[in-house]
């Protein structure tokens, strides 16, 4: 496609640490561009509109140069493409993907995991051990974050 892929590692590196008199904004194509500050860090920026031409410009950072390489940034305007080609806010499915990401581990997300890849295998009565858990352990301690667990942790 014409006017994609416009920026390589060695114009990048080129841009970062020289120092301008104002922030200066570098297009890649397809809505990624890399903003360069006064002082020469560089920042990835995605362009967006989420109703078409006729609405609001968005944007957002997606990260740095060179903690995010041009490959990342790439990757990562192609799934913020995908997101609105779905009729969703890139913004916001980011934010999600954070949260999810920060989301502590449960007593329930530990013992669904290891239901999955260890009784499945190596239990006949998996489904047993599955309804027991539900019974008895998710209604009180389901929820609990795992990290917060000890061996002296009181039960009802």
């Amino acid at each position: 496609m014409v006017g994609t892929n416009k920026l390589s590692d060695k114009k990048l590196k080129a841009l970062q640490n020289t120092e301008r008199d104002a922030p200066a904004m570098f297009a890649d194509g397809e809505g990624l561009s890399v903003k360069a500050s006064k002082q020469g860090q560089l920042s990835w920026i995605f362009s967006y509109r989420l109703g078409g031409r006729g609405s609001k410009l968005e944007r957002m950072t997606l990260g740095r140069y060179p903690d995010m390489s041009l490959k990342s940034a790439r990757e990562k305007r192609e799934q913020c493409r995908q997101w609105l080609a779905g009729g969703l806010d890139p913004k916001t499915e980011i934010e999600l993907s954070i949260q999810e990401t920060l989301k502590p581990v449960t007593v329930e997300d530990a013992l669904e995991y290891w239901l999955v890849n260890y009784a499945r295998k190596k239990r006949s009565d998996e489904e047993l051990a599955r309804a027991q858990l539900r019974k008895h352990i998710y209604p009180r301690l389901g929820r609990y974050p795992l990290a917060r667990c000890d061996d002296l942790l009181p039960v009802d």
